[in-house]
């Protein structure tokens, strides 16, 4: 589970909360494609979701990797740091919007 971080949000509208969860996902991808050979991967997946509630915004990412072959990689590290990534990527965006 992500730390509660409170920084106030600008106004979003739903096509911009959309068009930042696309960018998350893209900058994510970039990250795990960084550490690990793409060539490696059969698939990946990275679905980051967000939620404005009463001026406050749930983030969920969500990580699928399906190797071709094994590499000496720690998948699991790697995704928990691809979701740390992402979200302190996705704080950086919000501040800038403000």
């Amino acid at each position: 589970m992500s730390p509660l971080l409170e920084i106030g949000l600008p106004n979003l509208s739903d096509t911009e909360i959309e068009k930042l969860a696309e960018e998350c996902e893209n900058e994510v991808t970039q990250y795990i494609l960084e550490q690990v050979p793409k060539k490696s991967l059969e698939q990946i997946v990275v679905v980051c979701m967000f939620e404005l509630s009463s001026g406050q915004l749930d983030i969920s990412i969500d990580i699928d990797i399906i190797q071709r072959y094994e590499t000496n990689h720690n998948l699991n590290e790697i995704i928990n740091d691809a979701i740390t990534h992402g979200i302190s990527w996705i704080e950086e965006e919000l501040q800038g919007m403000k």
